[in-house]
């Protein structure tokens, strides 16, 4: 019987493309565990998953810390960044390996293929290991949205916690993994699942990238999408409002306004650090850039002719030291983005990933205010193909008079914005989907290495 493993860290943004997947899988009637932090035990067996627990990679214990020298350091202040994720996963990733590769042996049926986030490197180890086929999953468009500056790179890989963990792979295992992987960068040369389309996709950009990782396979399989929601985390923090979207907004156009579920959890109270160095956000924190943004939405948008639905995520001080929200915005914790973006005509967003494909899976233009990691790139990429307006740098770029000014042009009548939108949308509707990437799962599990799915195609399909 066939018997396929996931294994994934604790973030909305990179289970759900993954859920769908666990849905079509079982339909063909294949066996699935999923490895998992425990809170996502509910939606994994919605799926129709059977849930392991697993450690979350950026949740990293002070045992785990200390035992890869993370304390033998003064301080990230030295220059040393231990103690920082994305460093810190190879503390969690060494330690608990051996559990790992133990409870990949003894599941039953055995292990046909495993599929990892390309995040968790000690399930690409154990793989090897095992001699199980395996396969990265990536939920943004590309390995090129991930190039650093070489300085990071190096600060990365040559901080304690790195070289302690590598050496004890490399010892206990024979696998070194920076030989063919990078933190953040663990991926296969069984083939890699990228969520995007060709005109979205990045490829190698970087030295580093295509040193290491040429040849690799790519497959673009577009959106993976749920068809239902009881399949999709809206925020690990919160559960999901109920918003009569249409009553509300009585004819008014509506604009969703959401900032993920990293700057309104994980980052709530930590700077963003050197990932968002090139934006100009390093030092700020989650709240103060999403009450950055909130401040300015409220000023730019709050006289519009308009429905604003602010998705303010589960923190209570969310909206500490601004201002009341004006009569036209409605306010909730969390939603069910894919239930409330059809009946949406523009999207104010971080650019994370998923959310950038929802939109444009249904013809939805955006506005952009990136913070880190892919979204900078992501804006820029939508912005070149007319499909959004970007705001890098947003504290130099975002006021209420810009923004004011993109939701009106994003909403006109015969907007551009939206003529590319929807350019996208047929693109996307002509990916391979959850079925297409299924199959490519199935055939890396029989050894086979499917032919990269169109990755590097630059037309928007018909018009």
């Amino acid at each position: 019987m066939t018997h396929v493993v996931f294994f994934n860290l604790g973030s909305a943004g990179h289970i759900n493309p993954t859920l769908p997947l666990v849905g079509e899988l079982r339909a063909r009637g294949i066996q699935v565990t999923y490895f998992v932090d425990e809170g996502l035990k509910e939606v994994c067996e919605a799926a129709g998953a059977q849930w392991r627990h697993f450690q979350s990679v950026n949740r990293a214990t002070e045992r785990q810390l200390a035992r890869y020298g993370a304390d033998d350091v003064a301080s990230s202040a030295s220059g040393d960044l231990s103690r920082e994720f994305p460093v810190s996963s190879l503390a969690v990733a060494a330690d608990t390996l051996p559990a790992v590769i133990q409870e990949l042996r003894d599941l039953e049926p055995a292990v046909s293929v495993v599929v990892y986030d390309s995040y968790v490197a000690h399930a690409m180890v154990a793989a090897q290991v095992l001699g199980i086929p395996y396969l990265a999953m990536f939920p943004m468009p590309g390995p090129g949205v991930l190039v650093r500056p070489d300085s990071v790179i190096a600060s990365w890989e040559t901080s304690e916690v790195t070289r302690q963990a590598r050496e004890e792979i490399l010892a206990a295992y024979e696998v070194d993994i920076l030989e063919r992987g990078g933190l953040m960068e663990f991926y296969s040369a069984h083939g890699n699942l990228c969520t995007t389309v060709g005109p979205l996709f990045v490829p190698l950009a970087s030295a580093m990238q295509k040193q290491r990782f040429d040849g690799f396979p790519w497959h673009c399989v577009g959106p993976l999408l749920p068809k239902e929601q009881k399949s999709r985390v809206a925020h690990p923090l919160a559960k999901a409002d109920e918003l009569p979207v249409e009553a509300l907004a009585a004819g008014r156009p509506v604009v969703l306004l959401s900032l993920g579920t990293v700057a309104t959890g994980t980052f709530w109270a930590t700077k963003f650090g050197k990932q968002a160095l090139l934006n100009g956000l390093a030092e700020l924190a989650g709240r103060d850039f999403a009450r950055f943004v909130f401040r300015v939405a409220f000023e730019a948008l709050g006289q519009e002719d308009i429905l604003v639905v602010l998705v303010t995520g589960p923190q209570d001080d969310a909206l500490e030291g601004v201002e009341d929200a004006p009569s036209n915005f409605v306010l909730r914790r969390a939603v069910q983005q894919l239930e409330v973006l059809p009946k949406c005509q523009a999207f104010i967003t971080h650019g994370g990933a998923n959310s950038v494909h929802e939109a444009l899976s249904l013809g939805i233009p955006l506005a952009v205010v990136p913070m880190f990691g892919d979204q900078p790139i992501n804006a820029e990429k939508v912005a070149n193909i007319g499909a959004a307006v970007s705001f890098c740098e947003p504290l130099k770029t975002l006021t209420p008079e810009s923004l004011r000014r993109a939701v009106r042009q994003l909403l006109e009548e015969g907007s551009p914005f939206r003529s590319a939108a929807q350019g996208l949308q047929r693109q996307m509707a002509s990916a391979p989907g959850v079925k297409g990437a299924v199959d490519i799962i199935l055939d890396v599990g029989k050894g086979a290495r499917p032919s990269p799915r169109a990755c590097l195609s630059t037309g928007l399909g018909g018009a």
